[in-house]
């Protein structure tokens, strides 16, 4: 009983023995010592740093990850169900690609056959299409005029003659493009300058 005692007791003083010495606790000599030794260790094995280098990006991935995961449920109703967006393809469809987008951006042009394509093969996509005019002027005037064609029941008609136009969506190009897809002109730049498509 008393050798269980004494190794009871020894136990914590071995603990404390094995925690390791803080930083403050090392005199310059060891310190340099220590440097030394790490230097040492990356130098002949430099490929460590490649390591770190891929855990670090890995983590900020998993950490990005989560987070834009944890944005998409927040926003769920308004990333998937706004009433304000059209939806092409099958609106009852079980899996929603949603496309943000600009009639004047190129990538968003180059990519247009790619989705129509998509939505023809795969008759459960549901797409939501959001505007997203990010270069002004031109950009924003196509934005409100497709969100005004939504209101008279011609958003696709416009939508598509803005995507296959080779060149410059201009307001010229859209007043042209919504007259010939049967619209009320007068009626769009109204509804353009309205609280609703400002909204």
């Amino acid at each position: 009983m008393r050798r269980f005692s004494r190794l009871v007791l020894a136990l914590p003083l071995l603990a404390l023995a094995l925690v390791p010495a803080s930083a403050a606790e090392f005199n310059d000599a060891q310190k340099a010592e220590i440097q030394a030794i790490v230097k040492d260790y990356l130098v002949k094995n430099p490929e460590i740093l490649r390591d770190m280098a891929q855990a670090l990006q890995e983590a900020d991935r998993v950490a990005e990850d989560k987070q834009r995961g944890e944005t998409l449920t927040a926003h769920k109703d308004a990333m998937f169900n706004d009433a304000g967006d059209f939806v092409a393809g099958n609106p009852k469809g079980k899996v929603t690609l949603v496309e943000f987008f600009d009639y004047n951006c190129g990538y968003c042009k180059k990519s247009f056959p790619a989705v129509m394509s998509l939505a023809e093969k795969d008759k459960d996509l549901r797409i939501v299409l959001k505007e997203l005019p990010i270069f002004g002027g031109d950009s924003d005037y196509a934005a409100k005029a497709a969100v005004a064609a939504h209101m008279q029941g011609k958003y696709w008609e416009l939508h598509q003659a803005l995507f296959k136009h080779e060149g410059k969506v201009t307001a010229e190009v859209v007043d042209a493009a919504a007259k010939d897809a049967g619209m009320d002109v007068a009626k769009m730049k109204a509804d353009m300058a309205g609280e609703a498509v400002q909204a």
